[in-house]
């Protein structure tokens, strides 16, 4: 699980909401990735992400749920390559995000997983099975710095595509957001990273090749952890995976 206590920040054209306290983690079994992020933050925010994410990667708005006072707002994709579900939700001051894909469609694993989700409007944490993420080891994402100035190649990987191989998929990857110290030095340009999509669904180190001022590598990094996808697969068998990704930040 990874966690950091500064975070990142969302950002609009009319507010800036700051993120602290982000927790991410993800797991893969039986052909189902699962994945959790936690923050501390506005409502905003996750509004903001959920907005952003919409439409993004051929999620589209699925039923909402609503509790006496809170709502969980979902996005879906249904496809013939995979199925995810996203759920979004704000309460007690975080936000939770949590996603559930796999390529055999609506699997048992996911079902129980969102099946297993309980909120505790006052925070007592009294479930028989509560597990805290403060009590969750802490894995940290290395981080390597290989400046160069070759032009980007966004989906270059280590994968083989063959018959007994399936290639990453990838289910969302966020999008960075300005924040006002680069907006105000109209700093614009691409920041290009090369990261490892691990076995278990989750990305466990970061390349950095091109980078940008006031604030934006930070943005990216947190972007690029928070990417969601099913892992690569040969002969039934999950691999590490390595793919090249860019974000590029215009000022209209």
């Amino acid at each position: 699980m990874f966690y950091d206590a500064e975070g990142f920040l969302v950002s609009t054209d009319f507010h800036s909401f700051k993120l602290k306290n982000a927790f991410v983690l993800s797991s893969y079994n039986k052909g189902t990735v699962i994945g959790v992020e936690v923050f501390d933050g506005d409502s905003g925010a996750i509004r903001e992400m959920y907005s952003s994410d919409r439409g993004s990667w051929g999620l589209k708005k699925a039923p909402d749920i609503k509790g006496k006072r809170y709502t969980i707002r979902q996005l879906r994709q249904a496809s013939d390559k995979y199925y995810a579900l996203r759920q979004y939700i704000h309460i007690n001051g975080k936000g939770v995000i949590l996603t559930a894909a796999s390529r055999k469609g609506e699997t048992d694993e996911m079902k129980r997983f969102f099946n297993s989700v309980s909120i505790d409007l006052d925070g007592n944490g009294s479930g028989r099975s509560s597990v805290l993420l403060s009590k969750l080891q802490r894995t940290s994402v290395p981080i390597t710095v290989d400046l160069n100035d070759e032009p980007g190649k966004p989906n270059t990987n280590t994968q083989k595509n063959s018959d007994t191989s399936l290639m990453t998929v990838v289910v969302v990857a966020p999008r960075p957001t300005y924040v006002n110290s680069a907006r105000k030095n109209m700093v614009t340009g691409v920041v290009r990273l090369r990261i490892r999509m691990a076995k278990d669904g989750f990305v466990s180190a970061v390349s950095i090749n091109k980078t940008l001022p006031d604030g934006l590598l930070r943005q990216t990094l947190f972007s690029a952890i928070r990417t969601r996808f099913i892992p690569y697969e040969q002969n039934g068998e999950t691999k590490d995976a390595y793919r090249s990704v860019e974000y590029s930040f215009s000022i209209y």
